[in-house]
This record gives structure tokens, sequence and C-alpha cells, in this order.
């Protein structure tokens, strides 16, 4: 109950910081293990799949991850996104206290946000963040994710490293990116 708690920590700097990071680590979290299981591997099947694999292999193929003249992001709705986040949101405010679920949720919407316009531009030729190294080192991580099963991440790739799915240097070769979509061809 909101009377047994001092209104004092609830509104400390450091109360709103740390459920802010709580709720962007939890986005993160939940972004990579769509990303990678649901989107690529297709554990929820093929219809999901396929959705993210129009991004890769119709909009923005390896051999074209920037098509000239684009200046604006071309989306498939990722839709299947919704699911997700509906799921957490509808935990973080059933689990736990609002002192603690609104915080942590403008600090997931804050991410999410961010990580979609940052991938947005990384389609974009000549995008103006180009001329940053930390940039140009994500454009070329996230490019490198469109060649294989690598770098699932967009703006971190923390979990990458984590579980082992991190690549660094280009490949030589593609790999299957697609399994439940190549399986099926």
């Amino acid at each position: 109950m909101i009377s047994n708690i001092d209104m004092s920590t609830i509104f400390s700097t450091s109360h709103l910081i740390s459920s802010l990071l709580v709720g962007m680590t939890l986005v993160e979290s939940i972004s990579y293990g769509w990303h990678r299981f649901a989107e690529h591997i297709g554990i929820f099947g093929k219809m999901v799949s396929y959705r993210h694999y129009i991004h890769h292999e119709k909009n923005y193929p390896v051999k074209n991850l920037r098509p000239q003249g684009i200046t604006k992001y071309q989306t498939v709705h990722p839709w299947s996104w919704y699911i997700p986040t509906a799921i957490t949101c509808g935990l973080v405010f059933f689990l736990l206290p609002l002192v603690y679920a609104v915080p942590i949720f403008i600090g997931g919407l804050i991410h999410g946000a961010f990580i979609v316009k940052l991938h947005e531009t990384f389609h974009i030729e000549n995008h103006w963040l180009t001329r940053f190294n930390w940039y140009r080192r994500l454009v070329s991580l996230h490019d490198i994710h469109h060649f294989g099963p690598w770098n699932y991440g967009i703006a971190f790739f923390w979990l990458d490293r984590f579980f082992g799915t991190l690549k660094e240097k280009p490949p030589y070769e593609r790999e299957i990116n697609f399994p439940s979509i190549a399986s099926s061809k």
C-alpha cells in the first residue's frame, strides 16, 4: 500500500533512475529474445518470421542494405512486436505497484522508441549520424546481422556477447538467417 511507503523514496532521483534503467533493460532483453527466437528461428510460426524475412530479403537484402534515393525507412509494419509489448506491459502493471510500474514503463517506452528510430536510420544511405564512429560501428554490426544468425541487438549488443551471437567482423559467406522459412522452400 502506498500509505506504508516513504514518499521521499518514491520521488528520489535514484528511484527514478533505477526504475528507468530497469525498463530499458527489460525492453532490450525482450527485444533480443523476440528478435532472435520469434522473428528468426520462428518459434511462433512462419507468419511471425515471414514479416521480418521481408525486411531482410525484400526491402533491405544484403546486396542493397541502403537503397539509393530512399530517405525514409520502408517498414513492414512489425505488428508482431505488439505481442511481447502488451504482455510485458500487462505483467509490469499487474505484478508491481504503480510507483515502480510507471517509471519502468516510461523507461521501456523511451528505450523502445530510441531503438526503433535508430534502426530506421541504419538503412538510410549517408545518414547524418554517419559522421560518428559509434554510429558507424552500430551500422556495421547491424549489417552483419543481415548476413546470418548474429547480432540481434539494435543499439546495444551486450546480450549478443553474453549468448555468443556477437559477430564483429563481416562474414565471407551468408548463412541461413531464417531456418523456419528456409526449410519450407
